[in-house]
Protein backbone atom coordinates (compact mmCIF):
# COMPACT_ATOMS: atom_id res chain seq x y z
CA UNK A 1 0.00 0.00 0.00
CA UNK A 2 2.83 2.37 0.92
CA UNK A 3 4.52 1.65 -2.41
CA UNK A 4 1.28 2.40 -4.26
CA UNK A 5 0.92 5.75 -2.43
CA UNK A 6 4.56 6.58 -3.11
CA UNK A 7 4.05 5.72 -6.75
CA UNK A 8 0.97 7.94 -6.97
CA UNK A 9 2.83 10.85 -5.41
CA UNK A 10 5.73 10.27 -7.74
CA UNK A 11 3.36 10.39 -10.70
CA UNK A 12 1.87 13.61 -9.32
CA UNK A 13 5.32 15.14 -9.10
CA UNK A 14 6.09 14.01 -12.61
CA UNK A 15 2.85 15.60 -13.84
CA UNK A 16 3.70 18.78 -11.93
CA UNK A 17 6.78 19.16 -14.13
CA UNK A 18 4.89 19.16 -17.39
CA UNK A 19 4.60 22.34 -19.43
CA UNK A 20 0.82 22.20 -19.33
CA UNK A 21 0.66 22.06 -15.54
CA UNK A 22 3.19 24.88 -15.12
CA UNK A 23 1.13 27.11 -17.43
CA UNK A 24 -2.06 26.10 -15.61
CA UNK A 25 -0.49 27.13 -12.27
CA UNK A 26 0.47 30.49 -13.69
CA UNK A 27 -3.02 31.14 -15.06
CA UNK A 28 -4.53 30.24 -11.67
CA UNK A 29 -2.07 32.60 -9.98
CA UNK A 30 -2.99 35.46 -12.33
CA UNK A 31 -6.72 34.90 -11.77
CA UNK A 32 -6.28 34.78 -7.97
CA UNK A 33 -4.20 37.97 -8.09
CA UNK A 34 -6.87 39.82 -10.07
CA UNK A 35 -9.58 38.63 -7.68
CA UNK A 36 -7.50 39.81 -4.71
CA UNK A 37 -6.98 43.28 -6.25
CA UNK A 38 -10.69 43.68 -7.08
CA UNK A 39 -11.79 42.64 -3.58
CA UNK A 40 -9.32 45.03 -1.91
CA UNK A 41 -10.47 47.89 -4.16
CA UNK A 42 -14.15 47.29 -3.36
CA UNK A 43 -13.46 47.23 0.38
CA UNK A 44 -11.44 50.46 0.31
CA UNK A 45 -13.94 52.37 -1.83
CA UNK A 46 -16.82 51.37 0.46
CA UNK A 47 -14.92 52.54 3.54
CA UNK A 48 -13.70 55.78 1.98
CA UNK A 49 -17.29 56.84 1.29
CA UNK A 50 -18.68 56.05 4.75
CA UNK A 51 -15.80 57.69 6.66
CA UNK A 52 -16.58 60.93 4.81
CA UNK A 53 -20.26 60.57 5.76
CA UNK A 54 -19.52 60.22 9.47
CA UNK A 55 -17.06 63.12 9.42
CA UNK A 56 -19.69 65.29 7.71
CA UNK A 57 -22.31 64.38 10.33
CA UNK A 58 -19.92 65.18 13.18
CA UNK A 59 -18.92 68.47 11.53
CA UNK A 60 -22.59 69.45 11.42
CA UNK A 61 -23.08 68.64 15.10
CA UNK A 62 -19.87 70.50 15.92
CA UNK A 63 -20.78 73.77 14.15
CA UNK A 64 -22.42 76.52 16.27
CA UNK A 65 -25.91 77.40 15.00
CA UNK A 66 -26.69 80.70 13.27
CA UNK A 67 -28.24 83.28 15.58
CA UNK A 68 -28.42 86.29 13.24
CA UNK A 69 -28.54 86.73 9.48
CA UNK A 70 -28.36 89.99 7.58
CA UNK A 71 -27.46 91.72 4.31
CA UNK A 72 -25.17 94.67 3.76
CA UNK A 73 -23.89 96.95 1.00
CA UNK A 74 -20.48 96.99 2.66
CA UNK A 75 -17.45 95.19 1.24
CA UNK A 76 -16.99 93.18 4.44
CA UNK A 77 -19.21 91.79 7.17
CA UNK A 78 -19.35 93.59 10.53
CA UNK A 79 -16.88 92.53 13.19
CA UNK A 80 -17.89 89.21 14.74
CA UNK A 81 -20.00 88.22 11.74
CA UNK A 82 -19.23 85.48 9.23
CA UNK A 83 -19.51 85.90 5.47
CA UNK A 84 -21.70 83.48 3.60
CA UNK A 85 -19.51 81.12 1.53
CA UNK A 86 -18.48 82.54 -1.84
CA UNK A 87 -18.16 81.00 -5.30
CA UNK A 88 -14.78 81.02 -7.02
CA UNK A 89 -14.76 81.93 -10.70
CA UNK A 90 -11.33 80.82 -11.91
CA UNK A 91 -10.75 83.56 -14.46
CA UNK A 92 -10.42 83.64 -18.24
CA UNK A 93 -7.55 81.97 -20.03
CA UNK A 94 -5.31 84.01 -22.33
CA UNK A 95 -7.01 84.19 -25.68
CA UNK A 96 -6.31 84.94 -29.31
CA UNK A 97 -3.18 86.38 -30.87
CA UNK A 98 -3.45 89.76 -32.64
CA UNK A 99 -0.76 90.34 -35.28
CA UNK A 100 -0.19 93.74 -36.92
CA UNK A 101 0.15 94.16 -40.65
CA UNK A 102 3.51 92.91 -41.93
CA UNK A 103 4.38 90.89 -38.81
CA UNK A 104 7.50 88.91 -39.73
CA UNK A 105 9.93 86.73 -37.83
CA UNK A 106 12.56 84.32 -39.08
CA UNK A 107 11.89 85.38 -42.64
CA UNK A 108 8.23 84.36 -42.38
CA UNK A 109 5.06 86.45 -42.21
CA UNK A 110 2.79 85.72 -39.25
CA UNK A 111 -0.95 86.39 -39.05
CA UNK A 112 -3.46 86.57 -36.23
CA UNK A 113 -4.94 83.37 -34.79
CA UNK A 114 -7.66 82.38 -32.34
CA UNK A 115 -5.10 80.30 -30.47
CA UNK A 116 -2.45 81.71 -28.14
CA UNK A 117 0.62 83.40 -29.60
CA UNK A 118 3.55 81.11 -30.31
CA UNK A 119 7.13 82.30 -29.87
CA UNK A 120 7.48 83.30 -33.54
CA UNK A 121 4.30 85.40 -33.44
CA UNK A 122 5.52 87.11 -30.28
CA UNK A 123 8.87 87.87 -31.95
CA UNK A 124 6.98 89.33 -34.91
CA UNK A 125 5.24 91.87 -32.64
CA UNK A 126 1.94 90.04 -32.19
CA UNK A 127 0.09 90.65 -28.92
CA UNK A 128 -1.54 88.03 -26.72
CA UNK A 129 -5.13 88.60 -25.59
CA UNK A 130 -4.43 88.62 -21.81
CA UNK A 131 -6.12 86.47 -19.21
CA UNK A 132 -8.61 87.75 -16.64
CA UNK A 133 -7.87 86.99 -12.99
CA UNK A 134 -10.06 84.80 -10.83
CA UNK A 135 -12.82 86.36 -8.70
CA UNK A 136 -14.31 85.26 -5.39
CA UNK A 137 -17.99 85.90 -6.04
CA UNK A 138 -19.42 86.76 -2.63
CA UNK A 139 -22.46 88.97 -3.32
CA UNK A 140 -26.07 87.91 -3.64
CA UNK A 141 -28.53 90.29 -5.26
CA UNK A 142 -25.84 92.95 -4.88
CA UNK A 143 -25.66 92.47 -1.11
CA UNK A 144 -23.06 90.78 1.06
CA UNK A 145 -24.67 88.06 3.17
CA UNK A 146 -23.47 88.02 6.78
CA UNK A 147 -24.36 85.71 9.63
CA UNK A 148 -23.42 85.44 13.26
CA UNK A 149 -23.01 82.30 15.36
CA UNK A 150 -23.55 83.12 19.02
CA UNK A 151 -24.78 79.78 20.26
CA UNK A 152 -23.35 76.45 21.35
CA UNK A 153 -22.81 73.54 18.99
CA UNK A 154 -24.65 70.30 19.71
CA UNK A 155 -21.31 68.60 20.35
CA UNK A 156 -17.89 70.24 20.56
CA UNK A 157 -15.38 67.49 19.79
CA UNK A 158 -12.37 69.59 20.79
CA UNK A 159 -13.69 70.17 24.32
CA UNK A 160 -15.77 66.97 24.46
CA UNK A 161 -18.75 69.12 25.44
CA UNK A 162 -22.37 68.16 24.72
CA UNK A 163 -24.93 70.95 24.74
CA UNK A 164 -27.65 70.14 27.32
CA UNK A 165 -30.54 68.18 25.83
CA UNK A 166 -34.17 68.97 26.53
CA UNK A 167 -35.43 66.77 29.35
CA UNK A 168 -38.96 65.74 30.16
CA UNK A 169 -41.29 67.50 30.63
CA UNK A 170 -39.84 69.74 27.91
CA UNK A 171 -37.51 71.71 30.13
CA UNK A 172 -33.89 72.85 30.10
CA UNK A 173 -31.38 73.12 32.95
CA UNK A 174 -30.72 76.36 34.80
CA UNK A 175 -29.01 78.94 32.63
CA UNK A 176 -30.59 77.56 29.45
CA UNK A 177 -33.79 78.45 27.63
CA UNK A 178 -36.12 76.00 25.91
CA UNK A 179 -36.18 76.58 22.13
CA UNK A 180 -38.98 75.39 19.92
CA UNK A 181 -42.40 76.39 18.69
CA UNK A 182 -45.70 74.61 19.27
CA UNK A 183 -45.33 70.87 18.65
CA UNK A 184 -41.58 70.92 19.24
CA UNK A 185 -41.09 68.51 22.12
CA UNK A 186 -38.63 66.32 23.95
CA UNK A 187 -40.25 63.28 22.34
CA UNK A 188 -39.74 64.22 18.69
CA UNK A 189 -36.13 65.37 19.12
CA UNK A 190 -36.60 68.82 17.55
CA UNK A 191 -36.61 70.84 20.77
CA UNK A 192 -33.25 72.12 21.96
CA UNK A 193 -31.69 74.14 24.75
CA UNK A 194 -29.72 77.36 24.29
CA UNK A 195 -27.83 79.48 26.76
CA UNK A 196 -30.10 82.18 28.16
CA UNK A 197 -27.53 84.91 27.50
CA UNK A 198 -27.19 83.90 23.84
CA UNK A 199 -30.80 83.12 22.96
CA UNK A 200 -32.36 80.66 20.60
CA UNK A 201 -30.73 80.30 17.18
CA UNK A 202 -32.48 80.72 13.83
CA UNK A 203 -34.28 77.74 12.34
CA UNK A 204 -35.20 78.96 8.84
CA UNK A 205 -34.85 81.73 6.26
CA UNK A 206 -37.40 82.73 3.62
CA UNK A 207 -36.99 85.28 0.88
CA UNK A 208 -39.69 87.93 0.62
CA UNK A 209 -40.37 89.85 -2.57
CA UNK A 210 -41.67 93.45 -2.28
CA UNK A 211 -45.22 92.22 -2.87
CA UNK A 212 -44.83 89.74 0.00
CA UNK A 213 -43.70 92.25 2.60
CA UNK A 214 -46.41 92.41 5.23
CA UNK A 215 -44.37 94.49 7.64
CA UNK A 216 -43.76 98.21 7.37
CA UNK A 217 -40.31 99.58 6.80
CA UNK A 218 -39.29 97.48 3.79
CA UNK A 219 -38.05 99.63 0.90
CA UNK A 220 -40.45 99.20 -2.00
CA UNK A 221 -37.72 98.83 -4.62
CA UNK A 222 -35.75 96.01 -3.04
CA UNK A 223 -36.59 92.31 -3.30
CA UNK A 224 -33.84 90.64 -1.29
CA UNK A 225 -35.47 90.30 2.12
CA UNK A 226 -34.95 87.30 4.31
CA UNK A 227 -37.17 85.92 7.02
CA UNK A 228 -35.30 84.41 9.96
CA UNK A 229 -36.45 82.45 12.97
CA UNK A 230 -35.30 82.70 16.56
CA UNK A 231 -36.14 84.11 19.95
CA UNK A 232 -35.00 83.92 23.54
CA UNK A 233 -38.50 83.91 25.01
CA UNK A 234 -40.75 82.45 22.29
CA UNK A 235 -42.25 85.87 21.54
CA UNK A 236 -42.60 87.33 18.07
CA UNK A 237 -40.22 89.92 16.62
CA UNK A 238 -40.92 92.24 13.71
CA UNK A 239 -37.23 92.88 12.94
CA UNK A 240 -34.29 90.99 14.35
CA UNK A 241 -31.33 92.57 12.59
CA UNK A 242 -30.50 95.66 10.62
CA UNK A 243 -27.39 96.94 8.86
CA UNK A 244 -27.70 100.30 7.11
CA UNK A 245 -31.13 101.38 5.91
CA UNK A 246 -32.26 98.64 3.55
CA UNK A 247 -31.26 95.34 5.09
CA UNK A 248 -33.44 93.44 7.53
CA UNK A 249 -33.95 90.03 9.10
CA UNK A 250 -37.43 89.22 10.31
CA UNK A 251 -38.05 86.66 13.04
CA UNK A 252 -41.08 84.67 14.10
CA UNK A 253 -40.85 81.64 16.37
CA UNK A 254 -44.38 80.48 15.62
CA UNK A 255 -43.85 79.74 11.92
CA UNK A 256 -42.27 76.30 12.18
CA UNK A 257 -43.51 73.66 14.60
CA UNK A 258 -40.64 71.23 14.23
CA UNK A 259 -37.23 72.58 13.25
CA UNK A 260 -33.69 72.33 14.58
CA UNK A 261 -31.25 75.27 14.37
CA UNK A 262 -29.68 76.34 11.07
CA UNK A 263 -26.05 75.23 11.00
CA UNK A 264 -24.71 74.85 7.45
CA UNK A 265 -24.98 77.46 4.69
CA UNK A 266 -23.88 77.26 1.05
CA UNK A 267 -23.99 78.96 -2.33
CA UNK A 268 -23.42 76.77 -5.37
CA UNK A 269 -24.74 75.38 -8.62
CA UNK A 270 -26.49 72.70 -6.58
CA UNK A 271 -26.81 71.90 -2.89
CA UNK A 272 -23.70 70.25 -1.44
CA UNK A 273 -23.37 66.61 -2.34
CA UNK A 274 -23.85 63.48 -0.29
CA UNK A 275 -21.69 61.69 -2.85
CA UNK A 276 -19.57 63.21 -5.57
CA UNK A 277 -17.75 66.56 -5.79
CA UNK A 278 -19.38 69.61 -4.26
CA UNK A 279 -20.86 72.28 -6.50
CA UNK A 280 -19.63 75.58 -5.06
CA UNK A 281 -16.89 76.59 -7.50
CA UNK A 282 -16.10 76.54 -11.19
CA UNK A 283 -13.94 73.54 -12.08
CA UNK A 284 -11.43 75.47 -14.20
CA UNK A 285 -10.82 78.79 -15.95
CA UNK A 286 -13.11 79.94 -18.75
CA UNK A 287 -11.58 78.86 -22.06
CA UNK A 288 -11.57 80.25 -25.60
CA UNK A 289 -12.65 78.48 -28.74
CA UNK A 290 -9.82 77.73 -31.17
CA UNK A 291 -11.91 78.81 -34.17
CA UNK A 292 -13.93 81.88 -33.12
CA UNK A 293 -14.53 84.42 -30.35
CA UNK A 294 -16.71 82.14 -28.21
CA UNK A 295 -15.75 81.29 -24.64
CA UNK A 296 -16.90 78.43 -22.42
CA UNK A 297 -17.33 78.55 -18.66
CA UNK A 298 -16.67 75.39 -16.69
CA UNK A 299 -19.21 75.02 -13.88
CA UNK A 300 -18.93 71.86 -11.78
CA UNK A 301 -20.30 68.58 -13.00
CA UNK A 302 -23.45 67.28 -11.36
CA UNK A 303 -23.54 65.62 -7.96
CA UNK A 304 -23.84 61.87 -7.85
CA UNK A 305 -26.37 62.56 -5.09
CA UNK A 306 -27.23 66.04 -3.79
CA UNK A 307 -28.04 66.43 -0.09
CA UNK A 308 -31.84 66.96 0.08
CA UNK A 309 -31.58 68.34 3.63
CA UNK A 310 -30.34 71.64 2.19
CA UNK A 311 -33.25 74.07 1.86
CA UNK A 312 -33.17 76.45 -1.09
CA UNK A 313 -33.80 80.07 -0.11
CA UNK A 314 -33.29 81.72 -3.48
CA UNK A 315 -31.67 81.17 -6.88
CA UNK A 316 -30.06 83.28 -9.60
CA UNK A 317 -29.16 82.46 -13.17
CA UNK A 318 -25.46 82.11 -13.90
CA UNK A 319 -25.67 85.23 -16.09
CA UNK A 320 -27.29 87.32 -13.32
CA UNK A 321 -24.74 86.13 -10.79
CA UNK A 322 -21.81 86.94 -13.09
CA UNK A 323 -23.20 90.34 -14.04
CA UNK A 324 -23.45 91.37 -10.38
CA UNK A 325 -19.79 90.58 -9.80
CA UNK A 326 -18.25 91.64 -13.12
CA UNK A 327 -19.79 95.11 -12.88
CA UNK A 328 -18.15 95.47 -9.45
CA UNK A 329 -14.67 95.07 -10.99
CA UNK A 330 -12.63 98.28 -11.13
CA UNK A 331 -12.41 98.05 -14.94
CA UNK A 332 -16.19 98.48 -15.09
CA UNK A 333 -16.41 101.45 -12.71
CA UNK A 334 -19.07 103.90 -13.86
CA UNK A 335 -20.62 101.46 -16.36
CA UNK A 336 -24.22 100.37 -15.79
CA UNK A 337 -25.91 97.14 -16.80
CA UNK A 338 -27.90 99.11 -19.40
CA UNK A 339 -24.91 100.15 -21.54
CA UNK A 340 -22.42 97.43 -20.56
CA UNK A 341 -22.91 95.51 -23.83
CA UNK A 342 -21.71 98.52 -25.86
CA UNK A 343 -18.19 98.03 -24.53
CA UNK A 344 -18.04 94.47 -25.89
CA UNK A 345 -16.71 95.10 -29.40
CA UNK A 346 -17.05 91.42 -30.33
CA UNK A 347 -20.79 92.03 -30.49
CA UNK A 348 -20.90 95.84 -30.89
CA UNK A 349 -18.22 97.87 -32.62
CA UNK A 350 -19.51 101.37 -31.89
CA UNK A 351 -16.65 103.86 -32.20
CA UNK A 352 -17.67 105.80 -29.10
CA UNK A 353 -16.99 102.68 -26.99
CA UNK A 354 -13.63 101.90 -28.59
CA UNK A 355 -11.20 101.45 -25.70
CA UNK A 356 -8.74 103.80 -27.40
CA UNK A 357 -11.16 106.72 -27.08
CA UNK A 358 -13.76 105.77 -24.44
CA UNK A 359 -13.31 107.32 -21.00
CA UNK A 360 -14.69 104.22 -19.28
CA UNK A 361 -13.97 100.51 -19.65
CA UNK A 362 -10.64 100.10 -17.90
CA UNK A 363 -8.42 100.69 -20.91
CA UNK A 364 -7.44 98.46 -23.82
CA UNK A 365 -6.63 94.78 -23.51
CA UNK A 366 -4.19 94.80 -26.42
CA UNK A 367 -1.95 97.64 -27.59
CA UNK A 368 0.20 97.20 -30.68
CA UNK A 369 3.63 98.78 -30.83
CA UNK A 370 3.82 102.40 -31.92
CA UNK A 371 3.33 102.77 -35.66
CA UNK A 372 1.89 99.26 -36.07
CA UNK A 373 -1.72 98.67 -37.10
CA UNK A 374 -4.00 95.80 -38.06
CA UNK A 375 -4.75 94.76 -41.61
CA UNK A 376 -8.28 96.02 -42.30
CA UNK A 377 -9.52 92.53 -43.17
CA UNK A 378 -8.05 90.95 -40.02
CA UNK A 379 -11.10 90.79 -37.74
CA UNK A 380 -9.14 89.05 -34.97
CA UNK A 381 -6.71 91.93 -34.71
CA UNK A 382 -9.14 94.79 -35.35
CA UNK A 383 -11.58 93.70 -32.65
CA UNK A 384 -8.92 93.05 -30.05
CA UNK A 385 -7.28 96.43 -30.30
CA UNK A 386 -10.72 98.00 -29.65
CA UNK A 387 -11.79 95.69 -26.80
CA UNK A 388 -11.71 97.13 -23.29
CA UNK A 389 -11.16 95.19 -20.10
CA UNK A 390 -14.76 95.72 -19.03
CA UNK A 391 -15.88 94.65 -22.49
CA UNK A 392 -13.98 91.40 -22.01
CA UNK A 393 -15.96 90.72 -18.82
CA UNK A 394 -19.16 91.32 -20.76
CA UNK A 395 -18.04 88.86 -23.39
CA UNK A 396 -17.64 86.14 -20.75
CA UNK A 397 -21.08 87.04 -19.37
CA UNK A 398 -22.69 87.10 -22.82
CA UNK A 399 -20.94 84.20 -24.55
CA UNK A 400 -19.90 81.89 -21.73
CA UNK A 401 -22.98 81.58 -19.54
CA UNK A 402 -25.54 78.81 -19.81
CA UNK A 403 -29.22 79.70 -19.45
CA UNK A 404 -29.87 76.36 -17.73
CA UNK A 405 -27.28 76.95 -14.99
CA UNK A 406 -28.50 78.50 -11.75
CA UNK A 407 -26.76 79.40 -8.51
CA UNK A 408 -28.62 78.42 -5.35
CA UNK A 409 -28.59 79.97 -1.90
CA UNK A 410 -29.19 77.18 0.64
CA UNK A 411 -29.02 76.23 4.30
CA UNK A 412 -29.14 73.01 6.32
CA UNK A 413 -30.29 72.56 9.89
CA UNK A 414 -28.58 70.61 12.64
CA UNK A 415 -28.97 66.93 11.80
CA UNK A 416 -31.58 65.17 13.89
CA UNK A 417 -30.35 62.69 16.53
CA UNK A 418 -32.86 61.29 19.00
CA UNK A 419 -32.34 61.60 22.76
CA UNK A 420 -32.77 57.90 23.49
CA UNK A 421 -29.96 56.90 21.10
CA UNK A 422 -26.20 56.64 21.72
CA UNK A 423 -24.80 60.07 22.48
CA UNK A 424 -22.97 62.36 20.07
CA UNK A 425 -19.82 61.33 21.92
CA UNK A 426 -20.47 57.63 21.26
CA UNK A 427 -20.65 58.31 17.53
CA UNK A 428 -17.60 60.59 17.61
CA UNK A 429 -15.60 57.88 19.39
CA UNK A 430 -15.94 55.75 16.26
CA UNK A 431 -14.51 58.38 13.90
CA UNK A 432 -10.82 57.75 14.63
CA UNK A 433 -11.16 53.93 14.49
CA UNK A 434 -13.04 54.32 11.20
CA UNK A 435 -10.31 56.59 9.83
CA UNK A 436 -7.61 54.16 10.99
CA UNK A 437 -9.52 51.33 9.36
CA UNK A 438 -9.85 53.30 6.12
CA UNK A 439 -6.10 54.04 6.16
CA UNK A 440 -5.26 50.39 6.86
CA UNK A 441 -7.59 49.36 4.05
CA UNK A 442 -5.90 51.88 1.75
CA UNK A 443 -2.46 50.52 2.68
CA UNK A 444 -3.77 47.01 2.06
CA UNK A 445 -5.11 48.01 -1.35
CA UNK A 446 -1.81 49.65 -2.33
CA UNK A 447 0.44 46.84 -1.09
CA UNK A 448 -1.95 44.20 -2.40
CA UNK A 449 -1.97 45.78 -5.86
CA UNK A 450 1.83 46.16 -6.04
CA UNK A 451 2.57 42.63 -4.81
CA UNK A 452 -0.04 41.01 -7.02
CA UNK A 453 1.18 42.91 -10.08
CA UNK A 454 4.71 41.61 -9.37
CA UNK A 455 3.37 38.07 -8.95
CA UNK A 456 1.43 38.35 -12.23
CA UNK A 457 4.49 39.66 -14.09
CA UNK A 458 6.56 36.70 -12.86
CA UNK A 459 3.77 34.30 -13.84
CA UNK A 460 3.72 35.81 -17.33
CA UNK A 461 7.51 35.36 -17.57
CA UNK A 462 7.09 31.69 -16.70
CA UNK A 463 4.41 31.22 -19.36
CA UNK A 464 6.60 32.94 -21.95
CA UNK A 465 9.59 30.78 -20.96
CA UNK A 466 7.54 27.61 -21.24
CA UNK A 467 5.99 28.49 -24.60
CA UNK A 468 8.63 30.60 -26.40
CA UNK A 469 11.90 29.72 -24.67
CA UNK A 470 14.31 32.47 -23.62
CA UNK A 471 12.65 35.66 -22.35
CA UNK A 472 14.24 38.76 -24.00
CA UNK A 473 13.99 41.01 -20.92
CA UNK A 474 15.43 38.46 -18.45
CA UNK A 475 19.20 38.01 -17.96
CA UNK A 476 20.87 34.67 -18.71
CA UNK A 477 19.80 32.03 -21.18
CA UNK A 478 18.71 28.43 -21.15
CA UNK A 479 18.93 26.67 -17.79
CA UNK A 480 20.36 29.73 -16.02
CA UNK A 481 17.37 31.80 -17.10
CA UNK A 482 14.99 29.07 -16.01
CA UNK A 483 16.74 28.85 -12.63
CA UNK A 484 16.51 32.66 -12.26
CA UNK A 485 12.75 32.65 -12.95
CA UNK A 486 12.38 29.63 -10.70
CA UNK A 487 13.97 31.59 -7.83
CA UNK A 488 11.67 34.53 -8.50
CA UNK A 489 8.66 32.28 -8.17
CA UNK A 490 9.79 29.91 -5.50
CA UNK A 491 11.56 32.13 -2.99
CA UNK A 492 10.91 35.79 -3.65
CA UNK A 493 7.24 35.46 -4.61
CA UNK A 494 6.50 33.76 -1.30
CA UNK A 495 8.15 36.65 0.59
CA UNK A 496 6.21 39.20 -1.46
CA UNK A 497 2.93 37.41 -0.73
CA UNK A 498 3.67 37.30 2.99
CA UNK A 499 4.07 41.12 3.05
CA UNK A 500 0.36 41.51 2.24
CA UNK A 501 -0.75 39.74 5.40
CA UNK A 502 0.34 42.54 7.78
CA UNK A 503 -2.17 45.28 6.72
CA UNK A 504 -4.77 42.60 5.95
CA UNK A 505 -4.77 41.23 9.49
CA UNK A 506 -4.76 44.78 10.94
CA UNK A 507 -7.84 45.64 8.84
CA UNK A 508 -9.69 42.45 9.85
CA UNK A 509 -9.09 43.12 13.55
CA UNK A 510 -10.00 46.83 13.27
CA UNK A 511 -13.31 46.36 11.47
CA UNK A 512 -14.56 43.86 14.01
CA UNK A 513 -14.31 46.42 16.83
CA UNK A 514 -16.72 48.95 15.34
CA UNK A 515 -19.01 46.97 13.01
CA UNK A 516 -21.38 45.90 15.79
CA UNK A 517 -21.99 49.48 16.99
CA UNK A 518 -23.42 50.65 13.68
CA UNK A 519 -25.21 47.36 13.04
CA UNK A 520 -27.09 47.22 16.35
CA UNK A 521 -27.17 50.49 18.30
CA UNK A 522 -28.14 53.36 16.00
CA UNK A 523 -31.35 52.16 14.39
CA UNK A 524 -34.02 54.87 14.09
CA UNK A 525 -31.82 57.61 15.56
CA UNK A 526 -31.54 60.18 12.76
CA UNK A 527 -33.35 61.66 9.81
CA UNK A 528 -33.68 59.56 6.68
CA UNK A 529 -30.31 60.47 5.20
CA UNK A 530 -28.34 60.48 8.45
CA UNK A 531 -29.89 57.10 9.17
CA UNK A 532 -28.99 55.91 5.67
CA UNK A 533 -25.34 56.73 6.39
CA UNK A 534 -25.47 54.85 9.70
CA UNK A 535 -27.31 51.90 8.15
CA UNK A 536 -24.82 51.85 5.30
CA UNK A 537 -22.04 51.52 7.86
CA UNK A 538 -23.99 48.78 9.60
CA UNK A 539 -24.19 46.89 6.31
CA UNK A 540 -20.84 47.73 4.80
CA UNK A 541 -18.55 47.17 7.78
CA UNK A 542 -19.51 43.48 8.11
CA UNK A 543 -19.28 43.27 4.30
CA UNK A 544 -15.78 44.78 4.43
CA UNK A 545 -14.87 42.26 7.12
CA UNK A 546 -16.12 39.41 4.93
CA UNK A 547 -14.29 40.82 1.91
CA UNK A 548 -11.04 40.95 3.89
CA UNK A 549 -11.55 37.34 4.95
CA UNK A 550 -12.08 36.43 1.28
CA UNK A 551 -8.85 38.27 0.42
CA UNK A 552 -7.12 36.29 3.18
CA UNK A 553 -8.41 33.00 1.74
CA UNK A 554 -7.34 33.96 -1.79
CA UNK A 555 -3.89 35.01 -0.55
CA UNK A 556 -3.53 31.78 1.43
CA UNK A 557 -4.37 29.80 -1.70
CA UNK A 558 -1.74 31.78 -3.60
CA UNK A 559 0.77 31.12 -0.84
CA UNK A 560 -0.03 27.44 -0.33
CA UNK A 561 0.14 26.44 -3.99
CA UNK A 562 3.92 26.92 -4.37
CA UNK A 563 4.59 25.75 -0.82
CA UNK A 564 2.80 22.45 -1.45
CA UNK A 565 4.79 21.91 -4.62
CA UNK A 566 8.05 22.77 -2.83
CA UNK A 567 7.21 20.22 -0.11
CA UNK A 568 6.40 17.60 -2.72
CA UNK A 569 9.68 18.33 -4.42
CA UNK A 570 11.65 17.93 -1.19
CA UNK A 571 9.87 14.69 -0.23
CA UNK A 572 9.55 12.91 -3.53
CA UNK A 573 11.40 14.82 -6.16
CA UNK A 574 14.77 13.12 -5.51
CA UNK A 575 13.52 9.54 -5.81
CA UNK A 576 11.41 10.19 -8.83
CA UNK A 577 14.08 12.29 -10.45
CA UNK A 578 17.10 9.96 -10.06
CA UNK A 579 19.05 9.87 -13.30
CA UNK A 580 16.96 12.70 -14.65
CA UNK A 581 18.94 15.90 -15.06
CA UNK A 582 15.86 17.85 -15.85
CA UNK A 583 15.07 20.25 -13.03
CA UNK A 584 11.58 20.71 -11.60
CA UNK A 585 9.52 23.34 -13.31
CA UNK A 586 8.81 26.70 -11.77
CA UNK A 587 6.68 26.97 -8.66
CA UNK A 588 4.04 29.63 -8.32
Amino acid sequence: MAKEEEGALAKLMKFAKTKEFVIFKCVVTIVLSIVSIVLASEAFNALDAVVGDITGILDNWGTPPVTEFTLTNATACPSGWEQYPDVKWRGLEAGACACPSGATSGGQTWTSSYTSCNSNQTSAGCQQDPALSSINMKYWRNRLICLRRESEAAYNRDDDYIRPRVSEPDSCPSGYVFCGGPGTTYANGFAHCARTDLGCPLTSYDILKPSDAAYSGFPSNYGGFFDGYGSTDNSEYDMLGRVGTDSYVESSVTRFDEALPVVDVAIGFAPPCITGPNQENYDSATSWSSSNNDVTNDPPSSCNEADPRYVEIDSLSEAEFMREHFLRESACAGISANNWANYDVYSSAGSSFDCRSASLGGGCLVSLSSGRSCTSTDSICTTRVRQSRCGQYHHVYDSGTDASERLKLTYRRQLLWQDDCPSYRDVADKEDPLTDLRDAQGALFTINTITNVIVMIVACLVIYNQVMGDVPCVPYEGEKEKKFIEDLQGKYSVVIKLIKFIPLIIAIVAVGKIARFFANKVEGCGDQWTQDAMDYLGRELPAVEQTNIQILIVDLLQLMLPLILIIFKKLFGKKEGEGDEKKPADEV
